[in-house]
């Protein structure tokens, strides 16, 4: 089974991130700030921001992790190893 995206890009991999505190952690300490983070909500209307996308989004239950770095917008990151897993594409529900 293939899986696309309502842009039409086929999805090469998925992570599940099984320890965010590690992740958070991590990520907060190399960019040098604490993040804000939540899941996204979907709506139809254009008054959005880093926690919101519109509703035909919504087939990818997204959580987001957003720090202000606007004058270091090309900060290299390292993840730790152990915060995620592979899950393959024939497992993911509709």
């Amino acid at each position: 089974m293939l899986r696309f995206g309502d842009d039409g890009f086929q999805k090469k991999a998925v992570v599940e991130i099984v320890d965010f505190d590690l992740l958070y952690q991590s990520l907060n300490e190399q960019v040098g700030s604490r993040g804000d983070y939540g899941p996204i909500s979907y709506i139809s209307g254009e008054d959005r921001n880093h926690f919101t996308k519109h509703v035909d989004d919504n087939w990818m239950d997204e959580f987001r992790i957003v720090w202000d770095v606007r004058d270091n917008s090309d900060l290299p990151v390292s993840l730790p190893a152990g915060i995620g897993k592979m899950v393959p594409l024939d497992q993911l529900p509709d």
